[in-house]
C-alpha cells in the first residue's frame, strides 16, 4: 500500500514554518485509490492576508512578506490559489488534523503483508519533516520506507531523456489534493513503462 501525501505550508522549514493544507490519496500496490483525505488547517495570522488575490500587485504582496517575515513566493502561490482565505475561515486545528489523518491512514493503510503503507509523492521527504513535528501521529501509522516521483523524474532525465519527455504536465495550481494527483499521475506513467517495456526510450 502507499500513502500519496502533500502539504501546503508557509515555508521550507518544517521547525518554524506551518501547516496550511493536508491531503492524502491511498492507493494499493497497482496505484489503485482506495481512499482519500483533504483539510484545510486553521491558521489565525492568514486573516492578514486574506485581501490578496490573483489581481494582487508586486508592492502589496512584499508588503505582506514584510509583515508575517514570510517568502513573498509563498505570499504569492498562495494568494493566487485562494488558499488564505480558505484558511482564515477552516474550523480544523492542526492537530484536529493530525487525529483524523492518523486514524484514515489506520483504516486503509495496512497491506496484504501486513506492513504500513509507505508514504509516497514528489520530494517527500519535506511532507515527511513537516509530519514529524506538526502530524506525529499520522506519521506513526506510516512505513518508514517512501515512495519518490521526483527520483523516478531525475533518473529519467539522466539516463531515459525521451522517456522523459513523454512525462505527463504537471498543473500549476499548487494546492494538496492537486498536486497528489499529478504525483499519481507521473508514478502511474512510469509504472507503465516498466511493466511494458519502452524500447525507443534512450
Amino acid at each position: 500500500m502507499l500513502a500519496w501525501i502533500d502539504l501546503e505550508t508557509t515555508g521550507l522549514v518544517a521547525t518554524k514554518h506551518t501547516i496550511l493544507e493536508v491531503a492524502a490519496i491511498v492507493t494499493d500496490d497497482q496505484l489503485q485509490e482506495v481512499g482519500r483525505f483533504h483539510r484545510v488547517v486553521f491558521w489565525p495570522e492568514a486573516t492578514l492576508l486574506t485581501h490578496l488575490g490573483t489581481d494582487s500587485t508586486e508592492d502589496q504582496i512584499k508588503d505582506a512578506a514584510d509583515l508575517m517575515r514570510l517568502d513573498p513566493v509563498v505570499i504569492r502561490l498562495h494568494a493566487r490559489s485562494g488558499l488564505w482565505a480558505e484558511v482564515s475561515r477552516a474550523t480544523h486545528s492542526l492537530a484536529d488534523v493530525d487525529e483524523q489523518l492518523a486514524n484514515f491512514l489506520a483504516k486503509l493503510s495496512m497491506g496484504q503483508d501486513a506492513q504500513r503503507a509507505q508514504i509516497a509523492g514528489s520530494s517527500i521527504w519535506l511532507d515527511r519533516s513537516f509530519m514529524t513535528v506538526s502530524l506525529p501521529r499520522a506519521l506513526c501509522q506510516l512505513h518508514y520506507k517512501c515512495v519518490d516521483v521526483t527520483t523516478l523524474n531525475e533518473l529519467a532525465r539522466r539516463f531515459r531523456p525521451r522517456l522523459h519527455q513523454k512525462v505527463p504536465g504537471k498543473r500549476e495550481i499548487h494546492r494538496a489534493m492537486p498536486d497528489i494527483e499529478d504525483s499519481l499521475a507521473l508514478c502511474r506513467y512510469y509504472a507503465a513503462q516498466i511493466t511494458y517495456g519502452d524500447a525507443s526510450a534512450g
